[in-house]
């Protein structure tokens, strides 16, 4: 069996075990289900023309052997994230203005979800960790890649994703491990700023305080160092 193969069958162990990255799996699943293709691939591309954005077609988990495969589909829910949010907050007012109290309820619901900094948090931690893991993939895929070059850099990735698992337990993240997470930090800390993963103005007005937001965050690091 070959290290692509292993590294894909290892990212859906880690799922079997971490119920939270099973559970964020799940949910980016879904939303991506209704937005690659029809009816809802058409409105994200209204969306985008609208708010005047760049937007990446919707991917969905493929079973494949290769794990970059998997980080374009993060890399894409983080990218039409303020779409999705968008569409969902319309939906809403449609559902309120047509009294349809089950279809607001369900889309509060998924819109509470998005502006969750545990959701956002996890979402950022697990893009790193695809982005070193992927790295690694795309390296030993080289035709040209010696045998020895390859258990150099497996060293390499291991000691870095030992350094990550550390860091989550303590609550300390670096930034030379976590960059993607720290790059949106300060947006996190201050309501999601305009240059954070969400950037609606909307849930800028109604998202939790600095300080609520800056609990949560803590609450996640706290939760990972018990795990």
């Amino acid at each position: 069996m070959d290290i692509t193969h292993r590294l894909q069958l290892v990212l859906k162990d880690a799922r079997n075990v971490e119920s939270w990255l099973n559970n964020q799996a799940q949910i980016i699943g879904n939303v991506m289900k209704k937005y690659n293709w029809g009816i809802g691939y058409e409105q994200l591309i209204k969306i985008a023309d609208e708010v005047h954005i760049d937007y990446l077609k919707p991917k969905s988990f493929q079973q494949t052997r290769f794990v970059q495969s998997e980080l374009m589909v993060y890399k894409a829910f983080q990218k039409d994230f303020k779409l999705f949010f968008t569409d969902l907050q319309q939906k809403r007012m449609i559902s309120i203005s047509k009294g349809s109290n089950t279809e607001v309820k369900a889309y509060s619901l998924e819109l509470k979800l998005f502006k969750d900094p545990d959701f956002i948090c996890q979402l950022l931690v697990t893009l790193d960790i695809l982005e070193l893991v992927t790295k690694f993939s795309c390296t030993v895929q080289n035709v040209n890649a010696y045998i020895w070059t390859i258990f150099d850099y497996f060293e390499i990735l291991m000691n870095t994703l030992n350094e990550m698992e550390t860091e989550m337990k303590n609550g300390k993240m670096s930034e030379t491990n976590f960059p993607l997470l720290f790059q949106k930090i300060e947006g996190l800390r201050n309501n999601f700023h305009r240059d954070c993963l969400l950037i609606g103005d909307d849930c800028l007005r109604k998202t939790k305080s600095h300080s609520q937001a800056q609990e949560n965050i803590t609450s996640f690091q706290t939760t990972k160092k018990k795990n």
